[in-house]
């Protein structure tokens, strides 16, 4: 019986293994340069540089909405602009989503705000998403499963610091939400 359970053991990790290794093939890297041409911008906030990113491109001239999402409720806009402020009319722009707890929450209320500002698959508008590098495949299969009216495109930052602790974690959420069915 030990044998039986050392061997499902070992092949649970090795399959785990495995996984992960497609799950660091999937992770793209930073994008370089402007963000693709898109009709709109969100940024899922959490990780470094997502925030300062987005507001970047919005100084030099990205005229569409703009969400930042998953913002801490005590965070203001004169807080996210560090210092830097944005003209009045990008400000006019921009949506602080202060309602999204989790990726998945992020993933629905950018559906939502989309929704409201018609830019949607039908209509032939791009929301382009800017999220940490290890973020992209967990909110991409996430999109797939609850923004399927969107088309999306992913502008991928890298974080400041990467671990293998960060990696793992990030895969594991990963794993969660396949188990648990988005």
């Amino acid at each position: 019986m030990f044998n039986f359970i050392l061997k499902i053991f070992f092949w649970a990790l090795v399959f785990y293994g495995l996984g992960f290794g497609l799950f660091l093939t999937a992770v793209p890297s930073p994008y370089k340069g402007d963000i693709p041409t898109t009709e709109g911008l969100a940024v899922l906030t959490g990780g470094s540089g997502r925030v300062a990113t987005t507001l970047d491109h919005v100084r030099a001239g990205f005229a569409g909405p703009v969400l930042i999402s998953g913002v801490h409720p005590h965070v203001s806009l004169e807080d996210l602009e560090q210092g830097t402020p944005l003209p009045t009319e990008a400000t006019d722009r921009l949506t602080l989503d202060k309602d999204a707890l989790n990726t998945r929450l992020n993933v629905d209320n950018t559906r939502m705000w989309a929704e409201a500002h018609g830019l949607l698959r039908a209509n032939g508008k791009r929301v382009g998403i800017v999220t940490s590098t290890y973020h992209v495949p967990r909110v991409y299969l996430l999109s797939l499963w609850r923004a399927p009216s969107l088309s999306l495109v992913f502008y991928p930052v890298r974080p400041e610091a990467v671990s293998l602790r960060s990696m793992l974690l990030e895969y594991n959420k990963l794993l969660f939400f396949w188990w648990k069915g988005f």
